[in-house]
C-alpha cells in the first residue's frame, strides 16, 4: 500500500470539521471513461466546497497518478486489489471481494468522519462493527446484478457468461448490506424508484453525475459524419457497434461512420471490413476522441443496457451536435428533450438521413447549455452531498 499526502498548508481553507473519506473503486484518474469521470469530478467539487478529503482507492498495474490526485484531494490512500483466483471462491462477489484490505480498515478507523463508498463494489467494510456509529454514504453507479445479468446477455464468450451469471447472483445476495447505509446516493431515476422501493428504511436521494462542465466554445457539427464511440472491448459496446454495422451503416453507403474508442474487438474490425464508408480508429488519444465529438454532425449512441448514466451521452451533449439515440441511452437521465430517439433500424436511419442536412445553429447550442445546466450542475449536486452531512 502506498499513502501520498499533499503537504501545502490547508489549515487556512479546508474546515477539518469537514473531512470526509472516499473509497473509490479504482484511480479516478484520467477522468475520460465510466464511473471515473463521475468520482473525479466529484472529489474536485467538495475540495471546491471546502471538505478535507481522504481518498482510499485501488491501483491498476502501476498508475498512481499522485501528482494528480493530490491536486483535488488531500491525501491519498493507495491498495492493491487482489485479481487472483482466490477471490473468486467465495460467496462475496468477486469486484468486492478483490477489494477486501484490512488496511483499509484500520485507515477508515484513525477518525470519525463520514465515508462516502463509491459504488457496491467498495463495500465490503460497510456493515463492519467499528464503523456502526459512522455516517456512511453509498453511491450506487448502476443496480449491480442487473448490470451483471445484462453482461451475461450481450456476452459472446461462455467462459465470460458464465462469470457474469454467477457475479450477478452474488451481487444481488450481497447488495443487502446497503440497509447498513445512512443514506443512498442513485445516479438515475430508474435507480433511485429501485433503491426507495426494495430498502425503505434507508433514505435514497438523486445525485446526478458530475461531470466536466466546460461549455464548447466553437460550434459542433462543421463535419458531415456520424460518430459512434466507447470502450470497443466491453461486451455492451460490442453489441451496439455491431448493430450499428450490420443494421445501420449497410443502408446509408454515401453517409462516412467513424467507429472509435479503445481496444477495437476483432469482431467489430471484420464487420467493418466491407463497408466501404466505416472507419474504425482504435485508442484514440482524449484529444483525438474530443475532436472527433465536436466535429461530427451526428453523435450516434446505442445501448441495450437500461442501467446508470451513460456518461458518453453526456459527453456528446456538452462537446457535440445532434444526438441521435435509443431509448434506452436516455431512460431515467431526463435527458430525452436533448436527443432524437428512435428503437427501430429504420427509425434510426430516418433520423440519419433527415438530420444530416442540417446545421447546428448557435440558437440550438445555447438551448441545450441553458438545459444541461439545470439537468447536470455539479454545484447543485455537491449541495446535495453537504445537506446529508450537516
Amino acid at each position: 500500500m502506498y499513502n501520498f499526502v499533499n503537504e501545502t498548508v490547508f489549515s487556512n481553507v479546508f474546515d477539518m470539521s469537514k473531512k470526509i473519506h472516499v473509497i473509490s473503486f479504482q484511480v479516478p484518474y484520467p477522468p475520460n471513461y465510466g464511473g471515473a469521470i463521475d468520482v473525479y469530478y466529484k472529489l474536485q467539487s467538495l475540495k471546491e466546497e471546502g471538505y478535507y478529503i481522504i481518498l482510499h482507492t485501488y491501483q491498476y498495474r502501476h498508475d498512481r497518478y499522485e501528482n494528480e490526485l493530490l491536486s483535488i484531494v488531500n491525501e491519498v490512500h493507495y491498495y492493491i486489489r487482489k485479481t487472483n483466483i482466490l477471490s473468486q471462491f467465495s460467496l462475496t462477489p468477486y469486484i468486492v471481494n478483490s477489494r477486501k484490505d484490512k488496511t483499509l480498515l484500520r485507515n477508515l478507523q484513525k477518525d470519525d468522519a463520514p465515508i462516502l463508498f463509491e459504488g457496491l463494489h467498495t463495500c465490503y467494510f460497510l456493515n463492519d462493527s467499528s464503523l456502526r456509529n459512522r455516517i456512511k454514504l453509498v453511491r450506487t453507479h448502476n443496480v449491480e446484478h442487473e448490470y451483471y445479468k445484462q453482461l451475461q446477455l450481450s456476452s459472446q464468450s461462455f467462459r465470460r457468461k458464465l462469470f457474469f451469471y454467477i457475479e450477478a447472483f452474488r451481487l444481488k445476495r450481497f447488495e443487502k448490506v446497503l440497509t447498513y447505509a445512512n443514506h443512498i446516493l442513485a445516479i438515475s431515476t430508474n435507480e433511485q424508484k429501485y433503491f426507495e422501493k426494495k430498502y425503505p428504511h434507508v433514505p435514497t436521494s438523486l445525485l446526478p453525475c458530475f461531470f466536466e462542465q466546460q461549455i464548447q466554445k466553437d460550434l459542433p457539427g462543421n463535419k458531415n459524419y456520424i460518430l459512434y464511440q466507447g470502450n470497443l472491448s466491453v461486451e455492451e459496446n460490442i453489441k451496439a457497434a455491431n448493430y450499428i454495422l450490420t443494421e445501420i451503416a449497410p443502408h446509408l453507403p454515401d453517409t462516412n461512420i467513424i467507429i472509435a474508442g479503445a481496444n477495437p474487438s476483432p469482431i467489430i474490425t471484420k464487420q467493418a471490413q466491407d463497408l466501404n464508408q466505416v472507419q474504425i480508429i482504435g485508442n484514440p488519444t482524449d484529444e483525438t476522441l474530443n475532436e472527433l465529438i465536436l466535429n461530427a454532425k451526428i453523435n450516434l449512441l446505442i445501448t441495450f443496457q437500461n442501467t446508470g448514466v451513460k456518461l458518453k451521452l453526456l459527453n456528446a451533449l456538452y462537446k457535440g451536435a445532434y444526438c441521435i439515440v435509443n431509448s434506452p441511452m436516455v431512460s431515467g437521465t431526463g435527458l430525452e428533450q436533448l436527443c432524437k430517439i428512435a428503437d427501430t433500424p429504420s427509425g434510426i436511419i430516418r433520423l440519419i438521413e433527415e438530420t444530416m442536412p442540417q446545421p447546428y445553429t448557435s440558437t440550438d447550442k445555447l438551448r441545450r447549455e441553458e438545459a444541461l445546466q439545470v439537468l447536470y450542475s455539479n454545484t447543485k449536486n455537491i449541495k446535495i452531498i453537504s445537506r446529508i452531512l450537516d
